[in-house]
């Protein structure tokens, strides 16, 4: 129903300096006065700027249902008022875009600021009309001695635009790499009690695909992230399908769990494009396929879950979501019916073995109460594997159960540590 917008940070300001009621503004000669100020102690400051992509887009939604937007203007000078130390300073340049500037040389220190203040408004930004809102953020250098003479807000204009004209190019490039290179891997998912391994799971292969993404991630902004994310997405759903055709057409037999990440489904636009693509997997082979929502956020209400398990389950024999303990829990008293179980990752579990077993355990007699599975991720170490065993849990993957393969197997029995059986 929102349709989402994405407008360049830099693109877009390249007009500032010619937008003469935004810089005639009392607000923004104060901020470029005492930003001339900083700059006349410091050779060096870092510039940002926070811009809601899609807001007009939103408001004229809105106003046809009648729709009252919370006021994100607001809430985005809250949160960013608590980040902003002494000297440091911003201006609201219009309705949809902040500029700010930080009296320190310290990027990773005002990087981490600049996420705070984008995960606060997000946070913030509870109300249900306001979910595809999006947000974006970027920092650079300034260096006014480079450009002296040259208006305050313009140099600060120039030097983001720069920097995201250059960051464009680099996630381009290794976009395009990423999805041209990145191959798809199966882990076996094994059962402890009936000693086989019947499940796998599809995953990104870890030299092009993972280590690729840990680089984009440090380029690209949150929302560019997230289109990635979703194409990834898809990718995975097409050559997971592939390799169930192969397995199926010769005989075998397997069930296969394919990840969607949350924010993949919950832009609206991209869950009808993913469950457009769903329509294409053979009715043949559904009954193979299980969906695993990954990434939930902390504090997601089972009836959000439900809003996005529900239309994905007639194309698979069901979905999994992968959450804390503590969350699954709370999660299945409204969303069990609609899901077919939970996956938890191990490292939830650090503490002593006896603890360990003791907690997991707990949990998985609870779930399975529900008639829900319990599936545990990341089984990497021997003490998590006996952690995994004697709270027995439904299956389990990681480093010390198996390692992943190029293509899927049929159902097979398998001794952990040993050869198949």
């Amino acid at each position: 129903m929102l349709k989402s917008l994405f407008r360049k940070t830099g693109r877009f300001l390249l007009g500032l300096s010619e937008t003469s009621s935004a810089n005639g503004s009392s607000e923004a000669r104060n901020f470029a006065n005492q930003v001339r100020h900083l700059a006349e102690r410091n050779t060096k400051l870092l510039a940002g700027s926070i811009q809601f992509l899609n807001l007009q887009e939103i408001r004229q939604e809105m106003d046809a249902n009648r729709v009252a937007l919370v006021d994100v203007g607001e809430i985005a000078k809250c949160a960013i008022a608590r980040n902003l130390f002494h000297n440091d300073t911003y201006t609201k340049q219009n309705r949809d875009l902040f500029l700010l500037c930080f009296a320190s040389d310290d990027r990773d220190e005002v990087q981490a600021r600049m996420r705070r203040i984008v995960d606060e408004i997000r946070s913030a930004l509870t109300e249900i009309q306001s979910e595809e809102l999006r947000v974006a953020h970027d920092v650079a250098d300034i260096a006014f001695i480079e450009m002296p003479g040259k208006p305050v807000i313009e140099t600060i204009a120039d030097t983001l635009r720069k920097v995201r004209e250059d960051a464009d190019k680099a996630t381009q490039a290794w976009r395009e790499h990423l999805l041209r290179n990145a191959s798809v891997r199966y882990r076996p998912v094994w059962s402890a009690q009936r000693k086989i391994v019947a499940l796998h799971r599809a995953v990104l292969d870890e030299h092009t695909g993972q280590r690729t993404m840990q680089r984009l991630s440090a380029l690209a902004n949150v929302d560019e992230l997230l289109g990635l994310v979703f194409e990834l997405d898809c990718m995975i759903l097409g050559r997971a399908t592939t390799g169930l055709h192969d397995l199926v057409s010769t005989g075998g037999r397997t069930q296969l769990i394919v990840p969607i990440n949350f924010g993949s489904l919950a832009t609206r636009g991209q869950r009808t494009r993913y469950l457009k693509l769903c329509e294409a997997i053979p009715p043949a082979y559904r009954r193979f396929l299980l969906f695993e929502i990954y990434n939930i956020p902390p504090g997601t209400t089972g009836t959000r879950i439900l809003d996005l398990v529900v239309p994905l389950n007639p194309f698979a024999h069901g979905t999994l979501i992968e959450v804390s303990a503590h969350s699954a829990i709370a999660i299945a008293d409204t969303a069990g019916s609609a899901i077919l179980g939970v996956v938890m990752r191990a490292d939830q579990f650090c503490e002593s073995e006896a603890e360990a077993q003791s907690r997991l355990g707990r949990f998985v007699t609870q779930l399975q109460a529900k008639r829900l599975r319990v599936l545990l991720n990341g089984v990497n170490t021997a003490q998590l594997l006996r952690i995994a065993i004697g709270a027995g849990v439904d299956g389990m993957e990681g480093l010390s159960v198996a390692g992943t393969t190029s293509e899927l197997k049929s159902v097979y029995c398998w001794k952990v540590g040993g050869a198949i059986s």
